[in-house]
């Protein structure tokens, strides 16, 4: 059964009373040959299908992912007000219609849009079908993955989690957790999340699991420790790793500072996101450091400071990140109190 028979019988067999009129119009246009001359009816079906108002038909963008516009245009139809165009989406994989929307034609053109549906990725048909007249016009489309939704928005800088400001209940840094949803996936597939960075492709599955029957999939974590630059966050599944978006990640310490009265400040100090296997300097009435990890991390250093004078100093961390030199300041600065 081809496209044009099966979309016929599909129409037939939901609705019994569009048969009926599709008769109705064939009888009419029987009686019409008899009472009209040749002629006259020749002339009226060559102004039906060439109107030169209307393109042919065609669907703007060719591929795109569920909940973006589609724009239909097309012409050839008969031009009533009772006899609507049917737009419909046929699945070349499950072989299924899903009806869109009615269209009116206008001079026998047919100008329009819609929301693509949540639908899986694939092939599909996109069809107009008027069943008074019998035209039939369909273009083929693709539906493609997309995020449906993402938070932080791409191209945003980010940071990951640190655990000495997790310990105190500290706000995270911007990003966590990334929140993201993806439709125009393949249906009931595995998928897996991944942030890889750009200048060295290495890799970090965020998270998995299965698509849904729609080819939906979402998914939450914390932006991993890494060390600072672009990262690519992206859904692997059959497609290949698609859609993609690009984040920037960068530095984020924590410190924590008391004062018992002993002459000294007692400090803790983390690190992420610097450069792997480089060295990071503490900055506060002299300086002390600490050594990464591959990820550009530091764990938790607990160390002593004398005291110096009263009053407020600032806190600074300098090292190596994305390649560069880089330092900042604590946007807490540290205010010594006399009985230090």
């Amino acid at each position: 059964m081809d496209l044009f028979t099966a979309f016929k019988h599909w129409l037939s067999s939901h609705t019994v009373h569009k048969r009926a009129t599709t008769y109705l119009v064939a009888a009419l246009l029987v009686v019409m040959t008899v009472a009209v001359p040749a002629g006259t009816l020749t002339a009226q079906a060559e102004g039906l299908s060439n109107s030169a108002s209307c393109p042919q038909f065609t669907v703007t963008p060719t591929q795109d992912a569920p909940q973006k516009p589609v724009y239909v245009k097309g012409s050839g139809f008969v031009p009533s007000n009772s006899k609507n165009v049917a737009v419909e989406l046929y699945n070349l994989s499950n072989k299924q219609y899903q009806f869109i929307k009615d269209v009116t034609p206008t001079n026998g053109c047919v100008i329009t849009h819609f929301t693509l549906p949540i639908d899986p990725g694939g092939q599909y048909y996109v069809v107009a079908y008027q069943q008074s007249s019998g035209v039939q016009e369909q273009a083929l489309f693709t539906i493609i993955p997309g995020f449906t939704s993402l938070k932080p928005a791409k191209n945003i800088v980010v940071g990951p989690v640190d655990p000495l400001c997790a310990q105190y209940g500290w706000s995270p840094p911007p990003g966590n957790p990334l929140t993201l949803g993806a439709a125009g996936l393949p249906a009931s597939t595995s998928y897996q999340v991944e942030w890889e960075n750009k200048n060295t492709t290495s890799t970090t599955e965020m998270a998995s699991g299965t698509t849904t029957t729609s080819g939906t999939m979402s998914a939450s974590f914390n932006v991993p420790a890494e060390t600072a630059g672009n990262y690519y966050l992206f859904v692997i599944t059959s497609y290949g790793p698609f859609p993609i978006v690009t984040y920037y990640s960068g530095t984020y310490g924590c410190y924590i500072a008391t004062e018992p009265g002993d002459g000294y400040i007692h400090f803790l100090w983390d690190g992420e996101g610097w450069d792997a296997d480089s060295t990071v300097a503490f900055g506060f009435n002299g300086s002390r450091t600490a050594s990464t990890d591959t990820k550009g991390s530091f764990g938790t250093q607990g160390f002593l400071q004398k005291c110096p004078s009263p009053g407020t100093y600032p806190v600074t961390d300098s090292g190596m990140a994305n390649g560069q030199p880089f330092s900042f300041t604590f946007p807490i600065w540290l205010t010594v109190v006399s009985s230090c």
